[in-house]
């Protein structure tokens, strides 16, 4: 059976927005900068790769029309290498992965480009809610309609999770972070990009910067349990707070996937193998 592996991977730094400035970068150039850093250190040329499939939770605006296949080209590879869009929300980047491995164990080609991208500040703030949900959809599942914070407050219902198990789990996760970030053990997956900010100026108005970002934005030293128990919730009477949820950000990844023969012809050393894949759905 043939198999298929990780030979390379590359990620844009996650940017946020800080200090009345936000990234104000389309997604082509977000993703485009991963898929070219991960190609290149798999050491292969751009003609190889049979597609590019990118996921992508809000696909529209910025990240919209096929941003896969505007990233293929972003990225420098020939105009003969195709593009896919995959929206799966929150998991669609981990859904390209499978589909690729999939397509290289059915032999349907030998290299691909997976991964994701979100330029939540370009497209968060714009999003098309014109006709947003169907009514009779609506009333009879409303759920299907609910957002992530909405969703969250459910979980920690339905198990009966505490705000004190959310405050610790958060805090540890800023800690081990920061920790990992100082240690530089991000620094081989990231590639530095220098992106377009723009900034609130009271008398100037809008402006753009460029900004070369080269680690991960957000990350908050010095995060207790402590400093973030007594943080207002998001919803009145809610658990999910700024302290124990994660953070909007901006950024993009990319894997390179082979059929492991064809790697190790070539000498390269996987970083994963791809084993199966499934979903679940939660019940509301």
């Amino acid at each position: 059976m043939t198999n298929a592996v990780i030979v390379s991977t590359a990620r844009t730094p996650l940017a946020k927005s800080w200090k009345g400035a936000f990234n104000i970068t389309h997604g082509a150039t977000l993703g485009g900068h991963a898929v070219q850093h991960a190609v290149a250190r798999a050491g292969i040329d751009g003609a190889e790769v049979e597609d590019v499939i990118m996921g992508c939770a809000s696909p529209e605006g910025a990240t919209g029309a096929n941003i896969a296949r505007q990233i293929a080209l972003k990225a420098g590879l020939p105009i003969s290498v195709s593009g896919m869009t995959v929206n799966r929300f929150c998991s669609s980047g981990l859904q390209t992965i499978a589909l690729a491995a999939q397509r290289i164990i059915a032999g349907e080609g030998q290299v691909y480009v997976a991964g994701g991208v979100e330029s939540i500040s370009c497209v968060q703030q714009e999003m098309n809610l014109h006709m947003m949900q169907d009514l009779a959809l609506a009333k009879m599942k409303p759920e299907i309609y609910w957002n992530m914070l909405q969703t969250a407050e459910q979980v920690a219902k339905r198990y009966k999770i505490g705000r004190d198990v959310m405050d610790a789990y958060g805090a540890a996760s800023q800690q081990k972070a920061c920790a990992a970030q100082a240690a530089g053990l991000f620094n081989d997956e990231i590639a530095p990009i220098t992106v377009t900010a723009g900034v609130v100026d009271k008398v100037m108005g809008l402006t753009t910067k460029q900004v070369t970002v080269s680690v991960d934005e957000g990350l908050r030293e010095g995060t207790t349990v402590e400093a973030i128990s007594g943080l207002r919730s998001a919803l009145p009477g809610g658990l999910v707070s700024a302290g124990n949820a994660s953070q909007f950000s901006d950024g993009a990844g990319a894997c390179v996937l082979m059929d492991e023969k064809l790697a190790e012809q070539r000498g390269l050393k996987p970083m994963g193998r791809f084993l199966g894949f499934a979903v679940a759905r939660l019940r509301a």
